[in-house]
């Protein structure tokens, strides 16, 4: 991805096959993983207060309508596929 004036960032997708077609589960910007931050970040809540305490988090950042979570579609996935790493350990 080029803007005017920045240098280019490499924006990569983790994909699988579903019946319904392609899913993204991971991207990576400049070698950055998604899941991998929000790994550490659900990590460090679940130290904090416990998975309830995780929960509680991502429910209030729910409702003030974070731009992570403005469709309930994106909403849905990104917390399925962040929730399903962080208790499988990754991919």
């Amino acid at each position: 991805m080029k803007q005017p004036g920045t240098e280019p960032l490499t924006v990569d997708y983790d994909m699988e096959k579903i019946a319904a077609g392609w899913k993204v589960y991971d991207i990576r910007i400049d070698g950055v993983s998604l899941i991998t931050t929000y790994r550490e970040t659900f990590a460090g809540k679940v130290r904090e207060g416990g998975v309830d305490g995780l929960i509680n988090s991502l429910s209030d950042k729910n409702r003030q309508g974070d731009a992570r979570f403005r469709s309930h579609q994106t909403e849905n996935f990104y917390v399925l596929v962040i929730v399903r790493s962080v208790l499988q350990g990754g991919r």
